[in-house]
């Protein structure tokens, strides 16, 4: 995987989701969750959100959004 870091901030969500992401990473440990799989399951709801699939759960995905934000700035490098 590239740089989380980098990833994240080449990634175009809307502000608001963003937003509320930020707020959550200050509240929850990442240091044991799997970036690989944390991008994957924010792809899928990124996915649900675009094509308004009636599954999709907001919440889910600013709290998985809100944990890459958090590993990012808690493992810089372990993105690598």
């Amino acid at each position: 995987m590239t740089d989380l870091s980098h990833t994240l901030s080449r990634m175009s969500r809307p502000g608001v989701l963003v937003n509320a992401a930020r707020a959550v990473s200050y509240a929850i440990s990442a240091s044991n969750d799997d970036p690989d799989h944390l991008m994957t399951v924010e792809a899928i709801l990124e996915r649900g959100r675009t094509d308004r699939a009636e599954s999709y759960s907001p919440q889910r995905h600013i709290e998985v959004l809100g944990r890459l934000i958090a590993l990012a700035r808690r493992k810089p490098a372990m993105a690598a």
